[in-house]
């Protein structure tokens, strides 16, 4: 997922103006975008003033006010979704040859995808699992902060034109099949197979107010953050630490990094090609119990 991709030259607005206009969008619908980036605020907000020509900002907080469709048109620009089957095929071959293995250890899996938009990342993830026999004993959990993309994702759609470029990093993640046998075809478009869809859970979960998930083997929030402020950006790392199981790796984001984070010396980096990580094991104990009937854990008892 990417957030806000816009090219519009920003204008001189303070933060006094665009503070007032966020808290009002915060106060009519569930959306807070208050501690994203500076330079993200001013260019969704520039682009919405260029769009409608309003004079000044005030005329465009006037205007969302007074109409629900104009405000969702602007926190639509906060939510720019972008998302491909096994985007960065780099990072996918290294999860694919030395990481699943590791997870096929475990009684029951558990993974997050944070900000799945049309949920093509999930559908990567348990087209993995399957090759590796793994995916019925697994759960994939897939959460964004916009229903119109969940309600895509859950139809599991798929377009000849994203089904070209499926096939290419399919073929570049190490992928040995074909990938048709993983779709139904219905015209023009395809859609994921019922053994893929039935393992994935798609839901809401907003990173700026919701809490932590538990005990997850692995948690893939890649291009989420890069838009967030240092403060929401530490809260996240913070959330999703807690968020991982012990040994739990968290895949990021080319531009992401636990580096100079709150949660820095709680992880490993694993190569240093790819924006992987595992979290460091608490001295003094195991830190969880896991239970194989549903894959759920509980904090045992230390020292």
């Amino acid at each position: 997922m990417a957030i806000g991709q816009v090219g519009a030259t920003e204008l001189d607005v303070s933060p006094d103006e665009w503070s007032e206009l966020l808290h009002d969008i915060l106060q009519r619908t569930r959306y807070d975008f208050r501690n994203y980036s500076i330079r993200l605020i001013k260019r969704v907000l520039s682009r919405q003033l260029r769009i409608y020509q309003f004079a000044d900002l005030a005329c465009l907080r006037s205007a969302v006010c007074a109409n629900m469709e104009t405000m969702n048109k602007l926190t639509a620009g906060f939510m720019v979704h972008v998302t491909e089957m096994f985007r960065n095929p780099a990072t996918f071959r290294y999860i694919r040859h030395r990481i699943v293995p590791e997870l096929g250890h475990l009684p029951f899996i558990r993974i997050w995808i944070v900000g799945c938009a049309t949920g093509e990342e999930a559908y990567s993830f348990a087209i993995m699992l399957y090759e590796a026999g793994l995916l019925e004993r697994s759960r994939i959990y897939a959460t964004d902060i916009a229903l119109d993309v969940l309600a895509e994702a859950r139809r599991g759609c798929l377009t000849r034109s994203k089904f070209e470029r499926f096939e290419s990093n399919y073929r570049l993640a190490g992928g040995e099949r074909e990938p048709g046998e993983y779709v139904e075809r219905d015209g023009e478009n395809g859609y994921f197979r019922a053994e893929l869809r039935r393992r994935i859970t798609f839901s809401v979960h907003d990173l700026t107010a919701d809490v932590q998930f538990q005990d997850f083997d692995l948690i893939c929030c890649r291009n989420v953050m890069i838009y967030f402020n240092e403060e929401l950006k530490n809260k996240t790392h913070r959330l999703l630490l807690s968020s991982l199981r012990a040994s739990g790796f968290l895949v990021l984001g080319d531009k992401e990094t636990v580096k100079f984070s709150d949660v820095e010396t709680h992880y490993i980096h694993l190569d240093q090609q790819a924006k992987i990580f595992r979290k460091v094991e608490s001295k003094g104990g195991c830190g969880y119990e896991r239970h194989p009937e549903s894959g759920q854990g509980s904090e045992c008892a230390s020292g």
